[in-house]
């Protein structure tokens, strides 16, 4: 389908490829960023209509991402980190075209 589908994580050293994350679904297409400060890789998985946002912290011994907002129809959401929480930007429950601003802690991430 050639669409993005799949985030690998190289070893620099030893040249070796783990798969982080992979979705098979072929109506949605996947983006990696960095947060601006540095600290997460932000695992954006979506469509046209919807969002499914993955982060992986980049100083943690985690090997896998976790899910921090999940698929809901007809929902975008954008994500980045500052100092110790994560600024959203989402459709979600808003009744006119606009989106709105929302904060979510970085615990979320770190009880993992």
């Amino acid at each position: 389908m050639l669409r993005p589908f799949q985030v690998c994580l190289m070893d620099l050293e030893t040249r070796e490829e783990r798969v982080l994350f992979t979705d098979e679904d072929p109506t949605h297409y996947v983006d990696i960023s960095v947060t601006k400060d540095k600290r997460y890789l932000i695992i954006n998985n979506n469509t046209k209509e919807d969002s499914e946002i993955w982060v992986l912290d980049r100083n943690s011994t985690l090997d896998k991402p976790i899910k921090l907002i999940s698929r809901k129809d007809n929902c975008r959401s954008y994500v980045d980190h500052l100092r110790d929480f994560f600024i959203v930007i989402t459709n979600e429950n808003v009744e006119s075209q606009n989106f709105k601003l929302a904060t979510l802690s970085d615990e979320v991430v770190s009880q993992f």
